[in-house]
């Protein structure tokens, strides 16, 4: 059980983590962005570790 849930955690905020990099390379190529809606959600089922990371790491959505 625990195992399990070490796995979905990771998981989850790799996920979140790679989604928010992702949207910033989007943002500085001037290309459609990943819904906030979407990494808020990540966030919300447990990726919030990972979305803080991405955000500390390249300054995703901190400028609003």
């Amino acid at each position: 059980m625990a195992q399990g849930f070490l796995i979905y955690f990771v998981c989850i905020n790799a996920l979140a983590l790679g989604l928010s990099i992702l949207d910033k390379v989007f943002a500085v190529r001037k290309m459609r962005r990943i819904p906030e809606r979407e990494i808020l959600y990540l966030s919300w089922i447990g990726g919030a570790l990972g979305a803080k990371f991405a955000q500390l790491l390249c300054g995703t959505r901190t400028r609003n």
